[in-house]
């Protein structure tokens, strides 16, 4: 006997309609893989093993099973680079090789031609080895099943990605700091629900604070866990006798060596002694902040050394500049000067130099707003990277 003798051909689009809508109802991502796991067994009368990725790691586990004991399974993996997988990643219905336990044949649960998992089934009263079931019935239920499993990916990873931003905003700056004849303004918007841009005001006594800021080359999820990284580094190594050059070469021997190939950060790090007025900096790669004097002379903030977590032993070093009374300092990521307007021009250094110096006489707040008002308009409200910029105005 065969299945189509058991599943006449024209009830195939019900049934996969009837098991599309039980997807649909399943409540979170397990309740998903056991509804197709036990809906299938029911439709086939066979096994029926539900592989997918734990998280975002590359091998494929048991995620859901019906008569297969999960004694059977637990050691059960697959990596990529297996014959199974690559078999399956070519949209191969697998019938011979390395299967599951009790399993006959194996079908890709695949979304954009990516593999997300798949489906061992066992022996069947109703077919031999699935070739007649495959195209008609299989392929669709298996097209539904992975459907649903990236929705539910997806779901959890907004939920994921929003919990990291949270704590990325708890971690920054609430307000504007003030601090004795200093003020200073700050805006971070991320392009993304996350950010690899970080910056920092810390105040270390009653008379110096330090003010850096930071990009991770990298987006999503990776750039901000290494960003918080950067941030947990500065803040326990930074000290009012803590000289930025040290400071920079010690967060730099925590993350040598510990960053995926290509993974850098750029770095500025600058401390003010308010009661004389000096700022004493490092520039680790880090686009050179804007120094506008009173007098509308500008200078770019720009040695140091290297970037971030590429050469362990680096030594840095350090510039001092002696701020005055009506000076304004610009610090902010290449997702301003980067950013292009419609005709692929870029925001630009040097536009952005002489708009703080256009607009040196305002307040920290009301410059900073000019200049995000002035980047919105030149690339018509839309960012194509995170956008950090902090501004200290001398008072």
């Amino acid at each position: 006997m065969t299945a189509m003798a058991t599943i006449p051909r024209f009830s195939y689009g019900e049934e996969l309609a009837q098991i599309a809508a039980k997807f649909s109802a399943a409540p979170e991502l397990s309740a998903l893989l056991h509804t197709a796991a036990f809906h299938t067994r029911q439709l086939l009368g066979c096994s029926v093993v539900i592989f997918t990725r734990p998280g975002s790691e590359p091998l494929y586990v048991a995620a859901s099973n019906v008569g297969v004991p999960r004694e059977e399974l637990l050691h059960v993996r697959y990596e990529h680079g297996d014959e199974l997988i690559t078999r399956l990643e070519a949209g191969e219905l697998v019938r011979s090789g390395n299967l599951p336990p009790r399993g006959i044949a194996v079908i890709a649960l695949r979304r954009r031609s990516e593999l997300i998992g798949f489906v061992s089934l066992g022996q069947s009263p109703y077919s031999d080895d699935y070739r007649e079931l495959g195209r008609e019935l299989l392929m669709p239920l298996a097209d539904q099943l992975a459907l649903h499993v990236e929705n539910f990916r997806l779901r959890e990873q907004d939920v994921e990605l929003s919990r990291v931003r949270e704590l990325q905003e708890r971690l920054l700056p609430k307000a504007a700091a003030a601090v004795r004849g200093y003020d200073i303004a700050h805006v971070w918007r991320p392009a993304r629900s996350v950010s690899g841009d970080y910056f920092d005001v810390i105040q270390l006594e009653d008379e110096k604070i330090a003010v850096c800021i930071g990009d991770v080359i990298g987006k999503g999820m990776p750039a901000a866990l290494l960003m918080s990284n950067v941030q947990a580094a500065v803040k326990a190594v930074a000290a009012p006798d803590m000289a930025p050059s040290e400071l920079c070469a010690r967060v730099n021997r925590v993350l040598a060596g510990n960053l995926a190939a290509g993974n850098f950060v750029t770095f500025f790090y600058a401390l003010i002694d308010t009661r004389t007025g000096q700022l004493t900096y490092t520039n680790a790669g880090h686009v050179p902040p804007v120094l506008a004097r009173r007098d509308g002379s500008v200078m770019r903030l720009e040695q140091g050394g290297a970037l971030l977590g590429v050469f362990k032993n680096w030594a840095f070093q350090q510039e001092y500049v002696q701020l005055q009374k009506g000076d304004r300092i610009a610090m902010f990521t290449d997702g301003i000067t980067e950013l292009k307007d419609d005709t692929e021009e870029e925001f630009g250094e040097d536009r952005l130099a002489a708009l703080v110096s256009k607009h040196r006489a305002c307040g920290a707040s009301e410059l900073k707003d000019r200049l995000v008002a002035a980047v919105s308009d030149f690339a018509n409200g839309s960012f194509q990277d995170d956008v950090t910029l902090v501004v200290v105005a001398a008072e």
